[in-house]
């Protein structure tokens, strides 16, 4: 069966086995010695494709149990957090941490260790976790969680493990109280990348804050239009009927995918140019999936971008290090005409400081483009990870749909890469959990 993701590169053809239950699982992981977990297909990465196995889990999709007066749920992997919010918000409870799309899955949240607009304060999801059931290489099913060693490492492991540590079939959240399902949103405008990156600093005392980065403009280069907020309370709302519910709204759908990318250079410049100037500073309140999730309401618009697909590409560097970003901006932007019209750039907070984790947020600033593919396109990405390694950076790895090396991710990971081969080891010894993205970067 020919898989791929959301940026619809790579296109793979893999063995597929879509487990219903815990005993279709055992009866796939025993009979097989080298295997992946895939959820939505909404990675950008190659994370989840195996050639010899790829488990998919989306029908596992039940919640198993929600305890409302205290805000726990517990879920099947295989659920979206798109379907965990429509049955939480009602009830005044949202998952602490969101990823800039509603649609991937919770076991490939917990595997990417997913942050989102709200890192600097609340970190990353593994945060949130109380505990989750893996099945690793002996398919003996282990419930695991933060506090107890009896699983020593294999949480810390886990959590941004990319799937590499077993078959995760569960997971128990901690949510988050809110008053009402609406963001108060305060939308700020920049001139310039100086100014951007100070309007950034100085919203780090906001609950939510991120970037939208205007690369198409030379005279205004790293412009930016900058929105922060928070949940909002009801005195906050005005002429709003039902002030906390979950219902996103789906107005646009791409219906086919060109033959060649409409996302270009001319076609960038033009939207930059038209969206830095439609919006003014205000404050208002919008519906949390408009905050947290706006491409959502563009059904399949991944397919703007042809049929070569999307190279994403984000990356974070310390705090310290943020005088290199002009002269960044100046390569990809006017030496290598290289521009997104997706350019996100967000606050992270401190890195979760779990040994063995290869969680990707580190205390800094993150930055996530969208491109479309070219064979071009690898080269000025690869300089770019050359750039990044001298100043202390790093690449996530559910965005890096093949541009990075192996030499790259040794040394941006080394450290916490070495802990977690320890603990991959004890637990999969024989590597039976593998994907294209541990063979291109990792060796097995």
């Amino acid at each position: 069966m020919i898989l791929t993701n959301w940026a619809n590169y790579p296109k793979i053809d893999c063995n597929v086995d879509c487990c219903l239950d815990l005993i279709s699982i055992y009866d796939t992981v025993v009979y097989c010695n080298s295997l992946i977990t895939r959820g939505n297909g909404r990675s950008y990465s190659d994370a989840a494709f195996n050639q010899n196995k790829t488990v998919i889990l989306q029908k596992m999709n039940g919640i198993l149990d929600f305890y409302e007066e205290k805000g726990i749920i517990t879920a099947e992997a295989g659920i979206t957090l798109e379907e965990i919010l429509k049955v939480t918000v009602p009830k005044h409870w949202i998952i602490p941490v969101l990823p800039g799309t509603a649609k991937v899955t919770l076991g490939g949240a917990v595997a990417s260790d997913i942050h989102g607009k709200n890192h600097h304060k609340k970190g990353c999801i593994s945060n949130f976790i109380k505990e989750f059931s893996i099945i690793t290489s002996d398919n003996v099913p282990l419930v695991v969680n933060p506090n107890d060693m009896t699983f020593e490492g294999l949480f810390d492991a886990t959590c941004g493990g990319m799937g590499l540590t077993g078959i995760i079939v569960c997971v128990t959240l901690q949510l988050e109280r809110i008053e009402t399902s609406y963001i108060s949103q305060t939308t700020i405008k920049t001139c310039s990348l100086e100014e951007t990156l100070h309007s950034l600093k100085e919203s780090n005392k906001e609950e939510m804050s991120v970037a939208w980065i205007n690369m198409g403009s030379k005279k205004h280069l790293g412009s930016a239009i900058i929105y922060t907020g928070h949940y909002a309370k009801p005195e906050e709302l005005h002429n709003v009927t039902d002030s906390c519910s979950y219902t996103p709204s789906r107005k646009l759908n791409i219906p086919f995918t060109p033959a060649k990318s409409l996302v270009s250079y001319p076609t960038i410049k033009v939207f930059d140019y038209l969206y830095y100037k439609h919006h003014k500073p205000n404050t208002k309140c919008v519906p949390l999936d408009k905050f947290f999730f706006p491409l959502d309401g563009i059904k399949n618009w991944n397919r703007l971008y042809g049929s070569a697909g999307i190279q994403q590409y984000q990356f974070v560097i310390p705090e310290s290090e943020a005088d290199i970003l002009p002269a960044l901006f100046r390569y990809l932007c006017i030496e290598e005409r290289a521009i997104s019209p997706l350019a996100v750039m967000k606050l992270c907070g401190e890195h979760s400081g779990r040994k063995g984790s290869l969680s990707f947020p580190i205390k800094g600033i993150s930055l996530a483009m969208d491109f479309p593919c070219t064979p071009h396109l690898m080269n000025v990405l690869n300089h770019v990870d050359e750039l990044l390694l001298d100043h202390g950076g790093r690449i996530y790895l559910a965005k890096d749909g093949g541009i990075m090396e192996r030499s790259t991710f040794m040394q941006m990971y080394k450290e916490q890469f070495e802990e977690f081969m320890e603990t991959k080891l004890h637990y999969d010894p024989h590597c039976r959990y593998t994907s294209l993205l541990s063979q291109r970067l990792m060796g097995f």
